[in-house]
């Protein structure tokens, strides 16, 4: 029933399915037992392009990616947080097309959702780079920007050395477009990764911030 309503004409209904789906409120994001088998119809909904909702269904999926991080001692909340990013990941080139969707809430919630795909860590990099450099927004460039440190900070040590080789490309992208704003920001960002240990990075925050 749920499952058919997202495709319903009437506002609420698709809304009130979702949330049943993906949960309301505190609970919304939530990981289930059967998150993972509703994933698949969610994403063929995110597949037409001219879907109303498709911004709540990437917040839903954005908040399933920040919850199946959190720190764990639960053999079994591990292995629901693998099945549900299986099923996530899935749906990478259809997240990866929406970084260009005409609404800058979709384009938002798809740069978000695009920081957890850390089995795709070279490529989704370079996707969100290129995105960088295109998207005419303050505000949504600050989202990628925050994305790729996070993707950079969070992944294991061999796909952070990978990611690290943005962290120049950005830092002089940044600089020679005169995007104020953001170096700081991007400043602010790289300060997260100089405190883990990562202490070759503190001469792009001092360039930037002099």
């Amino acid at each position: 029933y749920y499952i058919r309503n997202m495709l319903s004409d009437i506002k609420d209904d698709r809304q009130e399915a979702i949330y049943f789906l993906v949960g309301h409120g505190q609970h919304f994001g939530m990981l289930e037992p059967a998150t993972a088998s509703v994933i698949p119809f969610m994403l063929e909904v995110l597949r037409q392009t001219d879907y109303p909702e498709r911004g709540l269904v990437l917040r839903a999926f954005k908040e399933m990616g920040r919850r199946m991080f959190l720190p764990t001692y639960s053999i079994d909340r591990m292995r629901l947080a693998i099945g549900i990013y299986d099923e996530l990941r899935n749906g990478f080139r259809v997240y990866q097309s929406l970084l260009n969707d005409k609404c800058d809430r979709v384009r938002q919630m798809a740069i978000g959702l695009m920081r957890y795909m850390q089995d795709d860590v070279s490529e989704t990099l370079a996707i969100l780079f290129q995105q960088l450099k295109i998207e005419t927004i303050s505000g949504l460039r600050a989202e990628i920007i925050m994305s790729m440190i996070g993707l950079i900070q969070e992944t294991n040590n061999t796909y952070r050395s990978v990611g690290k080789q943005y962290i120049p490309q950005i830092h002089e992208y940044l600089k020679t477009s005169n995007i104020v704003d953001e170096q700081h920001m991007f400043a602010n960002q790289l300060n997260a990764i100089s405190y883990s240990g990562d202490k070759d990075v503190v001469e792009y925050i001092n360039d930037i911030l002099g």
